[in-house]
């Protein structure tokens, strides 16, 4: 059960007031509700468990308890189903193949309307979802929790309650591009927990030695023995610093691949060709643009992202740059990025190389002023590339 009370006291620091202006006017992450032990249920002659945890939930319930703390869950709030970042990686144009063609009254076809302009398209992404997301990150970090598996999965989109009760219906929606129509909010917190969790994690430990980030063997004993919370990291302590930002630059080193990965598939224009919709060829019936057959979109996941630019490119920005840049499908996506002397590109480098910044051997202190000084990411939400207007 240790598990369940390391989670319980890191939602209890997210749950406290803040006035960190990184703060969302929504909790930006999913919140848990309450628990339950089933104790109360399992031996309660008038309650079936096995039916009721099935009619509700859809899956068979869980064992009866066999420790003597009994089986303790957490109640999460319904985020909705499929509402995640994931969604929104497919390009807008690939997106709307999906979608049913309507019929006019007379049994005509009526193709879905075309796209959103790809600047309308490009704020709705940068503002409604790498924006919050960052300023997700940014709460957590403030409250001294790090998510530690960040990824498309875990950044959840649930539509703003003031624009529909349809949890999913904004993410859902290609032609909805208002930034504020979705709430993002992160999730998947197996991983996640205060600095004590990370300096007690061996591999944590052995990845901030490899980047050189100094390890103080008295600083180390104190975090890993001591009570998990914001107030015991205080100034005294300073040794700490180096790890602490070690922590952060893991989570903003995941969001930048995240972020990366987003861009170059949402906003992806795959080459298209004019055809009819119901094969025939009167030359009266209006045309529609559909994607050339046989094209295949390249893959943009975080993981193939990352493998590109560190094994192909060896970390070099520029080089991967010119690799986007020639592929005609990213070609208003590197224009995008380009903008505002290279705004995106400086903030994909100092996410994507945020542990190599933090680390001794790199040089550069937080916030020092230098282009290679870690940031973080209540730093970051200053980037110029969030002024696209």
């Amino acid at each position: 059960m240790a598990d369940d009370d390391a989670l319980l006291t890191w939602l209890a620091h997210t749950s406290s007031s803040s006035s960190d202006p990184t703060q969302l006017p929504h909790r930006p992450f999913v919140s848990a509700i309450g628990t339950i032990n089933l104790d109360d249920y399992f031996t309660d002659p008038e309650i079936n468990v096995q039916n009721e945890w099935y009619r509700a939930l859809g899956v068979t319930a869980p064992q009866p308890p066999t420790s003597d703390r009994g089986s303790l869950f957490i109640v999460y709030e319904y985020a909705g189903v499929g509402a995640n970042a994931g969604l929104l990686s497919t390009p807008a144009s690939m997106r709307r193949l999906q979608l049913k063609p309507t019929k006019t009254f007379f049994g005509g076809i009526v193709a879905p309307p075309p796209v959103p302009s790809f600047q309308s398209r490009a704020q709705c992404l940068i503002h409604g979802l790498l924006k919050q997301s960052l300023q997700c990150v940014a709460y957590l970090h403030t409250h001294g929790i790090y998510h530690r598996a960040l990824g498309t999965q875990s950044i959840l989109c649930p539509t703003n309650p003031k624009y529909s009760s349809d949890t999913n219906e904004a993410a859902r929606n290609l032609y909805c591009v208002d930034a504020t129509a979705i709430q993002v909010k992160l999730a998947d917190f197996g991983f996640g927990g205060t600095l004590q969790s990370c300096y007690s994690d061996e591999g944590f430990l052995r990845r901030a030695k490899g980047f050189g980030v100094p390890l103080d063997d008295k600083a180390l004993r104190f975090a890993q023995t001591s009570v998990a919370s914001k107030d015991d990291y205080s100034d005294d302590l300073s040794s700490l610093a180096p790890l602490k930002n070690f922590a952060m630059a893991e989570d903003l080193h995941a969001l930048g691949f995240v972020f990366l990965g987003l861009l170059l598939g949402s906003l992806a224009e795959p080459p298209t060709v004019s055809i009819d919709p119901t094969n025939k060829t009167a030359s009266k019936r209006k045309k529609q643009d559909a994607i050339v057959p046989g094209f295949v979109m390249p893959d943009t996941s975080e993981e193939r992202l990352q493998a590109v630019l560190t094994d192909i490119f060896g970390n070099d920005i520029e080089g991967f740059r010119d690799y986007v840049e020639a592929e005609e499908l990213w070609t208003k996506v590197v224009e995008l990025l380009d903008g505002n002397n290279n705004a995106g590109w400086d903030l994909i480098e100092a996410m994507v190389f945020a542990r190599e910044r933090c680390s001794k051997s790199n040089g550069g202190g937080v916030g020092d002023g230098s282009k290679s000084a870690f940031r973080t990411a209540r730093d970051l939400l200053s980037s110029p590339f969030f002024d696209l207007s």
